[in-house]
């Protein structure tokens, strides 16, 4: 990797806030910047990207010692290498960011991949997420008997208005590319993972068995094993973006009933607190099924590549 110096362009920018997404293995991560430029007073966005030095051993550090590695700090540098051209949100994007009714970001950047036409150029997907509070806002409510209240009519005219989702592409010299889906009736916690069908690869090595895996053999799956999911109350939206053999409709999968039976127990806390149960719940390609207000003892795990537990 080149280490030398990236040109900036500085704008006279006022940054609103910032959200960092890192690549499933941990190599990639991408910075969405929110920001205004003056005297406009509407936001815009952009993305910075980086490339991620592990430090595993001294010939490492020696390899990359101009990023000054220190060993009472992280052994994982960030080293940047892109930024983006400026991007405007639509009229109806921007209204939402601007009312009482947006919730938060979610940004997510997948695996590199091998591309192929008419994407030859792309090595990985970016999506970002603009999260309203009707998105985490579970439907109807349990009463004290235990039955079950679903939503009305007139409920639903009072939800208000989804987030959207905006994926992009991402070419080989790290530019930004263009935006392949937009989804403007989603929002929610966005994941970006490729399908994997094939079991691990087994090595020997001096009479030891050694499982290893895709990035171990420096392999790349192929574009359109790569696939969006959005997480809110109402269910996990999955869709493979850059694959036209798949129904390019995006597909609604229900969680287990014991996330819906939780969701619906916290159902009286602010949008927030949903928001932030599926954020905890989620560690890599997994989703944690929750079974502690049951009294369970036991863990159980959704696998989001295979919409299973």
């Amino acid at each position: 990797m080149s280490s030398g110096s990236v040109t900036v362009e500085v704008e006279e920018e006022k940054i609103k806030e910032l959200y960092l997404a890192v690549s499933p293995n941990g190599n990639f991560a991408v910075e969405l910047v929110l920001f205004k430029n003056e005297p406009d007073p509407k936001l815009k966005y952009k993305f910075r990207m980086y490339e991620i030095i592990i430090k595993s051993d001294q010939d490492d550090k020696d390899d990359h010692s101009d990023l000054n590695y220190n060993d009472s700090y992280s052994d994982r540098k960030f080293s940047h290498v892109s930024i983006s051209k400026t991007f405007k949100f639509t009229e109806n994007q921007y209204e939402l960011i601007t009312s009482e009714n947006i919730l938060g970001w979610s940004i997510a950047v997948s695996e590199k991949f091998n591309g192929q036409k008419p994407y030859k150029s792309v090595v990985r997907l970016l999506a970002i997420s603009c999260i309203s509070k009707d998105d985490m806002s579970p439907k109807g409510y349990t009463k004290k008997n235990g039955s079950k209240k679903e939503e009305t009519k007139e409920d639903t005219k009072k939800r208000g208005t989804s987030g959207f989702t905006i994926v992009f592409t991402i070419n080989k010299d790290n530019s930004i590319g263009e935006k392949v889906k937009e989804f403007n009736e989603y929002g929610g916690i966005v994941k970006l993972f490729s399908r994997d069908d094939k079991k691990p690869n087994m090595k020997e090595y001096g009479g030891i068995v050694k499982s290893v895996s895709r990035d171990d053999l420096d392999e790349k799956p192929n574009m359109k094993r790569i696939f969006l999911n959005i997480l809110n109350v109402t269910g996990i939206y999955k869709n493979f973006i850059l694959n036209p053999n798949v129904n390019k409709m995006i597909q609604r999968f229900k969680y287990p009933k014991r996330t819906y039976n939780a969701l619906s127990y916290n159902r009286k806390m602010v949008a927030g607190f949903s928001m932030k149960y599926i954020t905890r719940c989620l560690n890599q390609h997994y989703f944690l099924v929750d079974t502690t207000h049951e009294g369970a003892r036991y863990m159980e795990l959704y696998d989001l590549r295979t919409n299973q537990l």
